[in-house]
């Protein structure tokens, strides 16, 4: 008889409460998948949502906003999207570039600041730590 594996379901759902969409446009170079949780900044010129880049200057560097789901875009142009704008968020399911958990505290400051999404220390109760 083989050993029994124990395999874990990591969900990673957007936690929010109090929370406040609205409608806005995002504008992709090209193809993109983005992944839910990922902050978003607006571009200066055209008024349009982008992926956050803290080494950005076009106004982008400022995170405004989060994508609560999954987004694919299959080219470049503009997509209409419902992006979070307000209300408590699990600070743990918050992406930078779609892939790397936020961990700058100025980060978080800046999306308290500029959009009124709170990000707060949170726990998924449904992953087993236990094993």
């Amino acid at each position: 008889m083989a050993n029994p594996t124990i395999t874990n379901e990591i969900r990673k759902e957007i936690l929010v409460k109090d929370p406040v969409f609205t409608d806005d446009t995002f504008v992709a170079a090209g193809a993109i998948e983005i992944a839910k949780g990922t902050l978003l900044g607006r571009v200066t010129a055209s008024k349009k949502l982008a992926q956050y880049d803290s080494g950005a200057a076009d106004g982008t560097e400022v995170p405004i906003g989060v994508i609560t789901y999954d987004l694919s875009i299959a080219g470049a142009g503009d997509t209409a999207i419902r992006a979070l704008r307000g209300g408590v968020v699990a600070e743990n399911t918050l992406l930078e570039h779609g892939v790397g958990a936020v961990t700058d505290k100025a980060v978080l400051d800046q999306l308290i600041d500029k959009s009124g999404i709170v990000p707060v220390a949170a726990t998924d109760l449904g992953v087993l730590d236990n094993q």
